[in-house]
């Protein structure tokens, strides 16, 4: 197992940098992603908020980097306590728009997160318009940059299921509304 040496790297880190670094924040998050992976959550989460305590302190509130930890607490959290992920995923949104503007790429992650938290709430009028806000700016992000994102396709096949089975759209339907949404006739 990859535990006993993850958690040694935390230690000397903590050793080297003083437990309030945020180096010592990325060694918390990577053995919080381990015991996500082998379905302890509990600890998981509390590793992650420590991580996220850290990186507060260093870069304050509304810092890029605390976004991305808000992000992953609320991945964590997202199907054991919905409300408090959805703030969480609201959180890393809000930094993400004001430090990145509103077409960035991790502002069109950030909503289809928040659209899959929607989705999985049964709140679909607000899951909706973040998927479509999603794939608009990735779809624009490859028109801009000429490469194929697999970010795109992942967020498409995720709409377009949306759409089916949750709209009563057949495929053809679901692709025409998603060319819509593009901006394609």
């Amino acid at each position: 197992s990859a535990e006993p040496l993850i958690r040694r790297a935390l230690a000397i880190k903590e050793a080297s940098f003083g437990t309030n670094h945020p180096t010592v924040a990325i060694s918390l998050n990577n053995l919080a992603n381990l015991l996500s992976n082998t379905n302890r959550l509990a600890e998981a989460k509390l590793l992650m908020k420590r991580a996220l305590t850290i990186n507060e302190a260093n870069y304050g509130p509304n810092h890029p980097n605390v976004a991305a930890f808000l992000g992953n607490i609320a991945t964590l959290i997202a199907m054991s306590h919905a409300s408090e992920a959805e703030a969480l995923f609201r959180r890393a949104l809000a930094i993400h728009m004001a430090e990145f503007g509103p077409n960035s790429p991790k502002v069109a992650i950030d909503s289809g997160n928040l659209a899959q938290l929607m989705k999985n709430m049964n709140r679909m009028a607000e899951a909706e318009p973040l998927y479509e806000r999603c794939l608009r700016i990735l779809f624009d992000q490859q028109q801009t940059t000429g490469h194929n994102l697999p970010r795109f396709e992942f967020w498409q096949k995720k709409f377009m299921n949306f759409l089916t089975e949750h709209r009563g759209m057949s495929q053809a339907q679901a692709y025409t509304r998603i060319r819509e949404v593009l901006g394609q006739k």
